[in-house]
C-alpha cells in the first residue's frame, strides 16, 4: 500500500522563507526610521522660518532700518536682524531663532540647514530709491541642506508673507530668484507669483505648503 504523501514546504523552504521575513522586517524599519528622522528635521527647519518672519515683521515696523527715512521699516538680512538691538527705548534680542549661528550672510542650524535671507537689490530696479521701496514690501529666505544624505531631503524658501515653498534638494546653494516662474520676464521676479508645480528659473518644480500641515508627507511629490 502506498503512502499518502505529506502536504507543505520542505524544510528548505521554510528558511529560504523565514530568511526573506528577516531581511525585510530589518529594511523596512530602517526606511521609516529616515523618513521620520527628515520629517522631524523639516519641521524644525520650518519653524525657524516662521521666527525669521516673526523676526522680520517686528525689525521693520519698529523702522530700525529705513534709509529713505520715509516711515516706512525696511526688511533686512540675517546680519541685519542679528544686531538688532534698538535704542535705549526699545531694547531688543538678537531677532534670528537662537538655534542659528551666523555665517557670513547665512545661517546654519543644529540639524544642519543653512538659511539665507535675500532681499531686491540694484540689478532688480532702475533707481536706488525703488530699490529701498522693494525692500519695505519684499524678502525671500531659503533654507537648504548643508550636507547631500542617503535620504529624501527638500530646500525650502519663504516669502514675506509667511508662505512656504518645497522644492527636491539639488545638493547646491540657491539664488534669489530659485522659486520664481520660469516664464517671469524680470531676473528675480519681486512681487511676481512664485511657482507651484510649475516649472521654475532654477529649473525644478516647487509647490506650495498647505498652511497648518506639520505632518506634511515628505513624498508627497
Amino acid at each position: 500500500m502506498l503512502k499518502k504523501r505529506k502536504s507543505g514546504l520542505s524544510l528548505g523552504a521554510w528558511i529560504t522563507l523565514i530568511f526573506t521575513i528577516i531581511v525585510f522586517a530589518s529594511i523596512i524599519p530602517t526606511g521609516t526610521c529616515s523618513c521620520q528622522i527628515q520629517a522631524e528635521i523639516e519641521t524644525k527647519v520650518k519653524d525657524n522660518l516662521r521666527s525669521i518672519l516673526a523676526g522680520q515683521k517686528l525689525f521693520a515696523s519698529l523702522y530700525l532700518l529705513d534709509q529713505d527715512i520715509d516711515g516706512c521699516g525696511e526688511y533686512g538680512t540675517l546680519v541685519n536682524l542679528s544686531k538688532a538691538y534698538g535704542s535705549e527705548e526699545r531694547v531688543l534680542s538678537n531677532l534670528i531663532p537662537k538655534n542659528l549661528e551666523l555665517n557670513g550672510e547665512k545661517a546654519i542650524s543644529q540639524e544642519g540647514y543653512l538659511f539665507q535671507v535675500f532681499l531686491p537689490g540694484e540689478c532688480d530696479f532702475s533707481t536706488p530709491e525703488e530699490v529701498t521701496d522693494a525692500r519695505e514690501e519684499y524678502f525671500r529666505c531659503y533654507a537648504w541642506p548643508l550636507e547631500h544624505l542617503n535620504r529624501v531631503q527638500r530646500i525650502f524658501v519663504m516669502d514675506q508673507n509667511g508662505d512656504i515653498y518645497a522644492s527636491y534638494s539639488k545638493n547646491k546653494a540657491p539664488k534669489a530668484n530659485a522659486v520664481v516662474l520660469a516664464t517671469e520676464d524680470t531676473e528675480n521676479g519681486w512681487g511676481a507669483p512664485l511657482a507651484d508645480k510649475e516649472e521654475s528659473k532654477d529649473g525644478g518644480m516647487w509647490w506650495k505648503l498647505p498652511l497648518g500641515s506639520p505632518k506634511e508627507n515628505i513624498h508627497h511629490h
